[in-house]
Order: C-alpha cells, then sequence, then structure tokens
C-alpha cells in the first residue's frame, strides 16, 4: 500500500481527526476493499469511527434556519465534521456536498472516494481539485489497496 500525501496551507481547523479517518482506513483496508454498494462502505467506518468520534452519525439531514437541508454520508455535530463517501463515483461526485457543507453550513468536511481501479488522470484532478480548494480528499483504490491522501 502506498500512502502519498499531497500539501497545501489551510490554517483554519485542527486537521487531527483527518488523520484519525485515515489510519482508521488503513486499519480496515481488506473490509473496505471487499464492499460492493455505498452503503455497506458507510457501515463500516461507522463503526469503526464511533471510538473515535462517539456522536457519528450516518446518512443525516444537516438543517439550518438559513440554508435548505442537505444531507451527509456521515456526520459528528459535535465536531462539525462531515465525510462524504462514494463508490466507483465521477471524480467529481461529492465535491458539491462537502463545499456547501463547509461553505454554508461552516462544517470541516473531507471526501472520501473508492474506486476499484483508480487512473492517473482522476488522481491528478482530486490532487488539484484538493490544493486548489484546501479541500482534504481520500481515494482508495481497490484492486491495489493503494491509498492517496490529499489534505494538510
Amino acid at each position: 500500500m502506498n500512502h502519498n500525501v499531497g500539501k497545501f496551507t489551510n490554517n483554519n481547523k485542527d486537521k487531527g481527526w483527518i488523520d484519525l479517518f485515515v489510519v482508521t482506513v488503513r486499519n480496515l483496508l481488506d473490509v473496505l476493499c471487499l464492499a460492493r454498494n455505498e452503503n455497506v462502505l458507510h457501515d463500516i467506518l461507522l463503526q469503526n469511527l464511533k471510538k473515535w468520534f462517539p456522536y457519528i452519525k450516518k446518512r443525516y439531514h444537516v438543517t439550518s434556519c438559513e440554508y435548505p437541508k442537505i444531507e451527509v454520508d456521515l456526520v459528528d455535530l459535535e465536531r462539525k465534521m462531515a465525510i462524504e463517501v462514494k463508490l466507483n463515483p465521477k471524480f467529481y461526485e461529492g465535491l458539491q456536498q462537502v463545499l456547501v457543507l463547509r461553505e454554508l453550513y461552516g462544517f470541516d468536511t473531507l471526501l472520501f472516494h473508492v474506486y476499484d481501479e483508480c487512473s492517473e488522470k482522476i488522481l491528478k484532478a482530486l490532487e488539484k481539485i484538493a490544493k486548489n480548494f484546501s479541500l482534504p480528499i481520500i481515494i482508495l483504490e481497490k484492486r491495489s489497496k493503494r491509498m492517496w491522501c490529499f489534505y494538510e
């Protein structure tokens, strides 16, 4: 397994929770690589992230008086952190949720893409998006069990 980290600057938030997410994914590589749908990924992550984040919830609708509600795959309202999980997505899928949650609702967000196989073009695009938008993106390729992490 390779763990590639792209660096960029975002001094606003503590990113320690992202390190805990990465450690959890590393420890679950074999199990996550067997998942055949997003719901299974959500369940595996939820159960294993609870030791770090006891208030984490799955498929939650975040609401506000000011903005329309938005659904997020995994959220901890106590920490104001949200994780959007996508299985074999187009490279741009999930970006709308994490950007809206960050910009409108003030959440610290992370995008987690899981691919059977991930092309160099997808990696290059997501790395550039992560850097330009200061957006943490974690990518897991099931075939090779490789992981790429683009965050500070």
